[in-house]
């Protein structure tokens, strides 16, 4: 998190490859923590594009998603995220 921190701090905008990536680090080293902050930031972003392209509310987006740069997650990342959830336990799939 460190990284994509000092990325923005410096306008390097991270992008869903960015994204993806420090999220598969989180998976090889076992950073549920930085997962979590990660997949929730992503998460946000869908969010606010969901608001910005209803109109309910003008929010101000991103020079990635002014590309056609979306960094909801994707496929890659949901992968890499249920992974992370069911090596800690924390994924539930059935409850009886």
């Amino acid at each position: 998190m460190k990284l994509i921190e000092e990325m923005k701090s410096l306008g390097v905008k991270p992008n869903i490859r960015t994204y993806n990536t420090f999220l598969r680090g989180c998976l090889r080293t076992g950073d549920i923590k930085n997962a979590k902050i990660i997949f929730s930031e992503m998460n946000q972003a869908k969010k606010d594009s969901k608001k910005s392209s209803k109109g309910a509310e003008k929010a101000e987006k991103s020079d990635n998603m002014e590309k056609g740069e979306s960094i909801a997650p994707d496929q890659y990342t949901l992968d890499s995220y249920v992974k992370i959830l069911a090596l800690f336990g924390e994924l539930v799939l059935f409850s009886t």
